[in-house]
């Protein structure tokens, strides 16, 4: 909110869950927009989304796979080969906050439950 003024971002991606997706529902200005990659929780508390009249966008990479979507399919090419594009040119970075060896993964769990994360944690095979 500092960051805008306290008038709330347009656009809002949640890729954590849980209370999270929650807790950014007012820092998305009224009107705006929350994108989240998982599925909002039973328990949701919805009155705050719903008094800033927000969109919320469920969003599941799967869907042209599950329901074989054959244009989504070549869209979703033709978003890689940009994505591509720019990593190569290194325009785009993936930042790693940390590795594990797989048989630590137990160990990823609990630091990921910290949410202190600042950026990608990686398990090494």
């Amino acid at each position: 909110m500092d960051w805008t003024g306290g008038k709330g971002v347009d656009f809002a991606l949640d890729t954590v869950g849980g209370t999270t997706f929650s807790e950014t529902f007012t820092a998305v200005r009224p009107y705006g927009t929350l994108a989240t990659l998982l599925e909002p929780a039973a328990d949701t508390p919805w009155k705050i989304a719903r008094q800033r009249n927000l969109l919320i966008q469920l969003t599941l990479m799967l869907t042209p796979q599950l329901l074989g979507l054959s244009d989504a399919l070549a869209h979703q090419g033709k978003i890689l080969e940009q994505v591509a594009t720019l990593v190569d040119r290194g325009e785009l970075q993936v930042v790693v906050d940390k590795t594990f060896p797989l048989g630590a993964a137990a160990d990823a769990h609990r630091y990921l439950s910290q949410r202190l994360v600042q950026g990608k944690v990686v398990l090494i095979p």
